[in-house]
């Protein structure tokens, strides 16, 4: 019987796949709790429409990704922390640090995952940061007061 997933499942599949299951299995387990319903031409022209709906978001939410990372070219972030005389820092700072002050400071959001830092930072003073996602990448300075 072919059913669409209406969740992720492990051993099966995927949320939205279309997938060939013994009938019992489909009508005793996944049609019954809600995990799958069947895949009949109304029910896989309507997948095809969420689909499609998912697809376009993602594309946009992309686009809006790199237009963000491209409009922080060159930019300067400053963040403040308290250190030591010779400029270690107290806390590391962390992507997660990084992208409060960009949204902060720019009110741009960028995700913690487009930020490359290799390891935390741990002094003060100038750092450049690379910010890439797929289609876009950039460098900023990031400048680390005590």
């Amino acid at each position: 019987m072919k059913i669409i997933l209406l969740k992720d499942i492990a051993g099966i599949g995927r949320h939205h796949d279309v997938k060939d299951v013994s009938d019992g299995f489909a009508r005793n387990q996944l049609i019954p709790r809600g995990d799958a319903e069947m895949a009949t031409p109304k029910a896989l022209a309507e997948v095809a429409k969420r689909k499609e709906r998912i697809a376009d978001t993602k594309r946009l939410e992309r686009s809006l990704l790199d237009k963000n990372i491209a409009l922080l070219k060159e930019k300067t972030v400053t963040i403040s922390r308290k250190a030591n005389e010779k400029g270690h820092l107290f806390a590391k700072i962390k992507p997660q640090d990084i992208a409060e002050a960009i949204r902060e400071q720019f009110r741009i959001e960028i995700p913690v995952s487009v930020i490359a830092l290799s390891e935390h930072i741990e002094m003060a003073g100038e750092h450049r940061i690379l910010l890439a996602s797929e289609g876009a990448r950039s460098e900023i300075l990031l400048v680390v007061k005590k």
